[in-house]
């Protein structure tokens, strides 16, 4: 068995993690954020936006790189696979 003040020391840092109605601090500053619709649709529309720039200014160099970093990263996984 531990010590009884390591025991007291666990417990004191699980309750000093506990914040409102059982949960954790972490819980509320990760999980309060849901992905809602409104989120989902803001994110899909930055997306096209960043496309149509990326198209427009650019060339669709950006969109080429990104896909060429991509292919190496799938091949790299395949690899340790």
């Amino acid at each position: 068995m531990w010590p009884l003040r390591w025991e007291n020391l666990v417990n004191n840092q699980i309750l000093a993690l506990q914040g409102p109605v059982g949960h954790t601090r972490w819980d509320l500053f990760f999980w309060v954020r849901q992905m809602t619709n409104q989120v989902a649709v803001a994110l899909g529309i930055l997306i096209v936006i960043a496309l149509c720039v990326d198209g427009i200014v650019f060339d669709w160099a950006n969109t080429v790189f990104v896909g060429q970093k991509f292919v190496t990263l799938v091949e790299w996984l395949a690899f340790w696979r």
